[in-house]
């Protein structure tokens, strides 16, 4: 048993010697579109409505790397915001759509070198959000929306250089980000469409990312 308790501590000791912490930002590139939202605002009479496009989040992440066993754990930050306006059938339409995400991640490096590592990362969200605000002032109409979020997750392929303690890299994977339906600020009414439909916003699909951070 003794022998036992020293392996482990030796084991331990060796993993936290070479434990390496990652702090990295990141640019992105969503491949889900919100056509399901774009849909449901036009199903509604509004001829003309200024589509939102795929979404190029920010964000930031921070990994404990563990090159022993090969595993990584941390928490990832990711914002995104977008902006459109056009002219309908009722006159100026403006809308604004702006989403954050919180996940945990966890991930395995399948290659791990002193100059940089490929590996498969996971994300699940905990906290994550989307507001829209639809603005005709003609009607007038001015009112936030909150959206109600599914269940968020999703898996990557990563891989990245390093090189005196900084890192560049990328991602690509896949993941699973749906708005479910959306209630007006002001008086929890939801946004229907034409046939009295809760308007979704789907944003499931492929991502990719650009890293760049430092590994201490």
């Amino acid at each position: 048993m003794k022998k036992l308790f020293i392996l482990i501590s030796l084991f331990v000791l060796s993993a936290q010697a070479s434990a390496s912490l990652e702090v990295r930002a990141h640019y992105g590139m969503m491949m889900g579109k919100p056509d399901s939202f774009n849909k449901g605002i036009e199903s509604n009479g509004v001829t003309g409505a200024p589509d939102f496009k795929a979404f190029n989040p920010l964000g930031l992440d921070v990994i404990y790397s563990l090159p022993v066993v090969s595993f990584a754990f941390g928490a990832r930050y990711e914002m995104f915001k977008q902006e459109v306006s056009g002219t309908t059938n009722l006159g100026q339409m403006d809308q604004e759509a702006t989403g954050s995400r919180l996940s945990l991640l966890a991930g395995y490096r399948l290659l791990e070198t002193p100059v940089g590592f490929v590996g498969v990362l996971a994300h699940i969200g905990v906290i994550q959000k989307m507001d829209a605000k639809v603005k005709i002032p003609s009607i007038p109409m001015d009112e936030t929306y909150k959206g109600t979020m599914d269940p968020s997750y999703g898996v990557g392929v990563e891989a990245a250089a390093t090189l005196g303690g900084f890192l560049i890299g990328g991602e690509l994977g896949y993941t699973m980000l749906k708005v479910k339906s959306f209630k007006a600020a002001s008086d929890d009414s939801k946004l229907t469409d034409s046939d009295n439909k809760d308007i979704s916003m789907d944003l499931t699909g492929a991502y990719v990312k650009l890293l760049i951070g430092l590994s201490i």
